[in-house]
């Protein structure tokens, strides 16, 4: 499919202090790629509300039929849309920009389905991220803030962090609370 690798592309392209600055355009790029991954056409991407093609999405990646219901469906454990963007967010950011937050080698394996993370948390990208977020509005820092902490933990996990790395997501953290 010509048209979803060209968003993936796209996607791809984008440098890391970019990927998390305008994360609300970067997470509907990936809520595209997605959808189209599982089957939408473009034409129905135009046609369709963002809970029809999240409900297609799950039904196409749990294999559920029809007649199953797909919210509320014990098949698919608690909050099965936000878990599996996370999860296939952190990977498609890993494979392009994204693996310059941190220094060191840092990618996502796909054959292996594991990150690779060598270096730690990059103290100059954390500081830029900082000095760009403190010029906006509390609601909006807060949610790019989130967004990327909740990157670092698909891919280091927060409980894995060093002492090295807490310390420079503690600017994070301050800028949340200022």
């Amino acid at each position: 499919d010509r048209e979803l690798a060209d968003r993936v592309r796209s996607l791809l392209a984008y440098d890391a202090q970019n990927l998390f600055q305008n994360h609300a355009q970067v997470n509907a790029q990936i809520v595209e790629v997605l959808f189209r991954w599982s089957g939408l056409s473009s034409s129905a991407l135009d046609n369709i509300s963002g809970a029809r093609g999240v409900e297609f999405f799950l039904r196409q990646h749990y294999a559920l039929p029809e007649e199953e219901p797909v919210f509320n469906s014990p098949y698919l454990g608690a909050r099965p849309w936000p878990r599996l963007f996370q999860r296939y967010q952190s990977r498609l950011l890993m494979q392009g920009g994204a693996a310059s937050v941190f220094d060191g080698d840092a990618y996502y394996d796909p054959q292996a389905d594991r990150f690779m993370v060598s270096g730690q948390v990059s103290r100059s990208f954390v500081k830029g991220f900082a000095t760009f977020a403190q010029g906006l509005p509390m609601d909006q820092r807060r949610k790019m803030t989130q967004n990327f902490l909740v990157f670092i933990d698909e891919v280091v996990g927060i409980k894995n962090l060093s002492d090295a790395d807490n310390d420079t997501l503690a600017i994070l953290y301050q800028l949340m609370q200022s």
